[in-house]
């Protein structure tokens, strides 16, 4: 089974992040939320929120981390594996992603 990296979470998806899919865990419904501002607003703005887990219908992984899961971004192999090219983000994103924890106070 193929599984897709949400660009703003770092969820693993079953759908790819296009044609109107909604990641169960930040809730970006890509080809919507994603037309008229940036990946990184839409990160900064779950943060803010929270980053609480977004579907009423699908629960949440067991012992589900967001600040771990956001790791996932600058783990994945530069080539864009799984759907997202970790070096998009600049160094900085890069640095502020591996923070882990540490991007609440980012978002706050």
């Amino acid at each position: 089974m193929v599984t897709y990296l949400c660009p703003v979470c770092a969820f693993f998806m079953d759908d790819p992040p296009d044609d109107y899919n909604i990641c169960p865990c930040c809730g970006t419904e890509f080809g919507n939320h994603d037309v008229n501002t940036s990946i990184e607003n839409l990160r900064i703005t779950w943060l803010r929120r929270g980053a609480n887990w977004w579907s009423p219908v699908d629960a949440a992984p067991v012992n589900w981390d967001p600040y771990e899961q956001l790791n996932r971004l600058i783990s994945a192999p530069s080539g864009g594996f799984f759907g997202v090219n970790p070096l998009m983000f600049g160094v900085a994103g890069q640095k502020q992603i591996g923070k882990g924890a540490e991007l609440a106070q980012l978002a706050a």
